[in-house]
């Protein structure tokens, strides 16, 4: 179980290295040609579509927090936003949100506050994945949609509406039955788990903890209402910064694709890496990406330098920006401390 999350790694490169070998070998020759041709002009486009990322991560954070009664500067916000690329470089999955959590308790924000910022943040980010990868089902000339017969289409529809209906029977009566549902999965995983690595997997009685907690954050957002637009625009900004940087990338190297289909592809992108149960270790979205967009008519060669491009602009370049940022919140982390111990 220790090394779980490599095996998954190594098998969706061993994957992507298959999909995309006989087609690269085709085109390899190009990408000389493609790099030198590239618009490079252009590249400044990548820093304002990040910088649009991070802001509306910054801003979404200042905004939620302040329905919860905590206003902290968006400078804070902001530079915590940037830490979580250094945290899930170091840890994947969880480690940016823990390096966020730590420095949210320096600036005395209390656990609470902090647990309603992650559900809230997630919750408003991933409306606005869902909705745009709605809209690509319709817009992007990839979708399925344009090639399903139509029973194929009318079954698919049904299955989406009983599975919204399901949904909606478990989340009545403040997720009774939701509870009940995650209790008794739980333990049979947690038996399965233990008959083969004689150990649990998560711990049974976690449902009843957390859906509480959910139910309870929904209720403070209602009782929000008004900061609502404010929070689902700042998700707007920061879902588009990541998209253009995507968008960006390929526009660079000369291949110039639909919007809804670069949406599409990254939708299905974030879906394959998240299989892996390790979407943030590095190698992982790039490899996903290759395999997507190369499924979806791209030549290899130009997937494999808009991957590369997109990933130095998203990831790298955010981390060196991070690392700074980490010194100097550590330095002011201690100074407070500091303080506070002289008072």
């Amino acid at each position: 179980m220790r090394y779980w999350r490599y095996v998954f790694v190594l098998i969706l490169m061993g994957i992507a290295f298959w999909i995309l070998a006989p087609k690269l070998g085709e085109t390899y020759n190009e990408i000389p040609e493609v790099f030198r041709k590239a618009n490079k002009t252009l590249i400044p486009l990548l820093l304002i579509a990040q910088t649009l990322y991070y802001f509306g991560d910054g801003w979404l954070s200042k905004i939620v927090l302040k329905m919860g009664g905590y206003n902290l500067r968006l400078r804070d916000t902001l530079r915590i936003a940037i830490l979580g690329v250094v945290g899930n470089q170091a840890f994947p999955v969880l480690g940016g949100v823990a390096l966020s959590y730590y420095f949210y308790r320096k600036l005395k924000l209390p656990h609470e506050a902090i647990v309603f910022l992650v559900i809230s943040w997630t919750f408003l980010v991933y409306i606005m994945y869902g909705i745009f990868f709605f809209l690509s089902l319709f817009f992007a000339p990839v979708s399925p949609l344009y090639f399903l017969p139509p029973p194929a289409l009318i079954t698919c529809i049904f299955v989406v509406i009983t599975f919204f209906l399901a949904i909606y029977y478990l989340l009545k009566d403040e997720g009774r039955k939701l509870i009940s549902l995650t209790v008794s999965l739980s333990r049979i995983l947690n038996g399965i788990t233990m008959f083969l690595f004689k150990r649990d997997l998560i711990d049974s009685e976690r449902p009843k903890r957390f859906i509480p907690r959910l139910y309870q954050t929904f209720r403070m957002l209602e009782n929000h209402y008004r900061e609502l637009p404010k929070a689902f625009l700042a998700s707007l900004i920061f879902y588009l910064g990541n998209i253009l940087t995507l968008y960006f990338s390929f526009f660079i190297f000369g291949q110039k694709c639909n919007f809804f289909h670069i949406v599409y592809g990254y939708s299905l992108s974030l879906l394959l890496s998240a299989l892996t149960l390790v979407p943030q270790t590095p190698g992982v979205l790039l490899a996903s990406l290759s395999v997507i967009f190369t499924s979806l008519g791209i030549p290899a060669h130009i997937v494999i330098l808009s991957g590369a491009l997109y990933r130095a602009f998203s990831y790298w370049l955010p981390l060196a920006v991070g690392v700074i940022v980490l010194i100097n919140m550590r330095r002011e982390a201690r100074k407070i401390g500091k303080e506070a111990m002289d008072e």
